[in-house]
């Protein structure tokens, strides 16, 4: 008993508060998720990516980063809402160690701490959700009739997609297969435009699709 309230006394010490207000978030997703009130797949990991859009080629540069961070925490692989709650429950759990152990309460040792603490934390949610990534690919695969990812057509699903960056969603039986794209001869396709999966690169894990149009599709 009195374990626990040393934890809710830290839990709520203002150096900690802020990762104790985003597990608070977190906790009540997954209530929700538990109640059938919001579905699992609600949150995608394009809504990130969207966010490094604007600003010319900073911005691409900074979308290709952080497209890269998302694949490290194994979004897109792994249900977004599955990595941030691993992420965040060890964000939580590294500030309560270590403003107990090495802080006396000061707000600027806590700000020196959030830099390691969310390194550590990456790390640690991408090994701790590796394990996921076998379950959900047998989850999402169609079992009945592979369908093949080349041939195949496919909906952007991030603000665009162009010769640098973009993601894209497969159509299955089971759950949309999202995948790496690229465009091919400069264009760029918009978010609910259509492509056409003409090329893979095997290493990188990486698709090239071409526009295609609802006309091309019937004929």
């Amino acid at each position: 008993m009195n374990a626990m309230m040393e934890v809710l006394r830290e839990s709520v010490a203002p150096v900690n508060l802020p990762f104790t207000l985003l597990l608070g978030l977190v906790v009540g997703y997954w209530l929700l998720v538990a109640l059938g009130l919001v579905d699992l797949d609600d949150v995608g990991p394009e809504v990130g990516i969207d966010a490094g859009l604007e600003g010319g080629d900073a911005g691409v540069e900074h979308a290709g980063a952080f497209s890269s961070l998302l694949h490290f925490i194994n979004i897109g692989e792994v249900p977004a809402m599955i990595v941030v709650s691993v992420l965040t429950l060890s964000a939580w759990t590294i500030s309560l160690i270590a403003n107990h152990y090495f802080n006396t309460g000061s707000l600027v040792l806590a700000a020196a701490f959030l830099m390691p603490n969310l390194l550590v934390s990456i790390v640690i949610t991408r090994y701790a959700t590796k394990p996921f990534k076998a379950f959900f690919k047998a989850l999402n695969s169609d079992h009945d009739a592979p369908k093949p990812v080349v041939g195949s057509t496919c909906t952007v699903v991030t603000s665009e997609a162009n010769e640098h960056f973009g993601q894209a969603e497969i159509a299955t039986k089971g759950a949309p297969l999202l995948i790496h794209v690229r465009t091919a001869d400069n264009t760029v396709l918009k978010k609910g435009e259509t492509g056409l999966v003409i090329r893979a690169d095997n290493e990188k894990n990486i698709y090239t699709i071409i526009k295609v149009t609802p006309e091309k599709l019937e004929a």
